[in-house]
């Protein structure tokens, strides 16, 4: 998409700090921003304006706004996203590093219902900021990355399906494309966010569905561990586990073991009273879907192969995601975890199909 500081395609605009300053704020009385902890740096961006901060955990009843500012990480953008939605404000969304909030456009709550906006919001990539951070942050794009091809994927399982073959095979061809070139997203260099945010916009316009099996996992168990701030690497390291499970994978000995589904169903619906199994996943259709893709299933293996690559440029770039792969791959609870996401999911998926196979039994 290159560097034209005025290019405008939909919601997104590739701009620098100036264009910002002048285009986006002025005239604005009543702004309601949700930031991350370094709200400095979009103040000295914009100097001081009628605003109100808010942080993600604080509790809010109506903002009163004219325009709801999202400035941060995931977790930022997502808090903006669900108030914007809820209150039908106009909508900017300013990421300081390439997230799944960001790029996708709707947004799951955390009753895993997916939200759509009556408005289309703003998404602007602000070149020094994006570019501007810590290796170990810009290595969370590349867990938004994962997700995104995930939803493709299992898009291209969809289209495969229902008989729309020609899609299905392009967006198999751009997963294979992607992954075969990750490996210049290793090292850091000047561009890495920038980069990063621009094919995970090409890729959200490739998604035509609400597949979005990898953000209902993490959420699930970001709320299960109750730790949000992994939920970055819990997106990673569930979309390699997905990942690896559509190759095949062959858990530890011990994960074999029948997992006490039960006893985490009961944990999660305390805690998200909307979970409903659904009902037609051993189905008469759904077994005869599991035929129509069983001639398929190596050429969607194919696509996947070099996904092990992503997962390698992430440790590389974070030296802390080491830990995160590590213990989200290696403990009962993730085991536990893909089913109840296969379960609630309503798309034929290929999880669907590995977890209707007995694999997780």
């Amino acid at each position: 998409m290159g560097d034209d500081n005025n290019m405008i395609e939909e919601n997104i605009r590739f701009i620098s700090t100036d264009t910002l300053s002048v285009d986006f704020f002025k005239g604005e009385r009543r702004i309601a921003i949700f930031a991350d902890k370094d709200y400095s740096e979009l103040k000295l961006i914009n100097g001081e304006f009628g605003s109100k901060v808010f942080y993600p955990d604080q509790p809010i009843t109506n903002t009163n706004a004219s325009l709801i500012v999202g400035f941060g990480d995931e977790e930022a953008l997502s808090r903006a996203k669900e108030i914007a939605y809820s209150e039908d404000t106009d909508l900017i969304l300013i990421p300081t590093i390439p997230t799944i909030s960001a790029f996708l456009p709707y947004h799951v709550d955390r009753n895993l219902k997916i939200k759509h906006p009556s408005k289309l919001h703003t998404l602007l990539i602000v070149k020094e900021i994006i570019n501007n951070q810590p290796r170990e942050k810009l290595a969370f794009g590349l867990g938004a990355l994962s997700c995104m091809l995930i939803n493709l994927a299992d898009e291209a399982t969809e289209g495969f399906l229902s008989g729309n073959e020609i899609n299905s095979q392009k967006l198999l061809e751009k997963i294979k494309n992607i992954l075969k070139n990750i490996d210049k997203f290793a090292y850091p260099y000047p561009t890495l966010g920038f980069d990063l945010a621009e094919i995970l916009y090409e890729l959200s316009s490739s998604i035509k569905s609400d597949c979005c099996n990898p953000l209902t996992a993490a959420y699930l168990f970001s709320l299960y561990k109750n730790n949000k701030e992994s939920y970055n690497n819990f997106i990673l390291a569930i979309s390699f586990a997905i990942f690896a499970v559509y190759n095949g994978y062959q858990p530890e000995k011990e994960l074999i073991l029948p997992p006490n589904r039960s006893e985490v169903y009961v944990r999660l619906k305390a805690l998200l009273p909307s979970i409903k199994p659904t009902p037609s996943l051993f189905s008469e259709d759904f077994l005869l879907a599991r035929f129509v893709l069983s001639d398929r299933y190596e050429e969607i293996i194919s696509a996947l192969s070099d996904f092990p690559k992503l997962a390698q440029c992430y440790l590389r770039l974070n030296g802390n995601s080491g830990y995160y792969l590590r213990s989200l791959l290696a403990i009962n609870e993730l085991i536990e975890i893909l089913p109840l996401a296969a379960e609630i999911d309503s798309h034929n998926t290929i999880l669907k199909h590995v977890y209707s196979s007995g694999y997780f039994k």
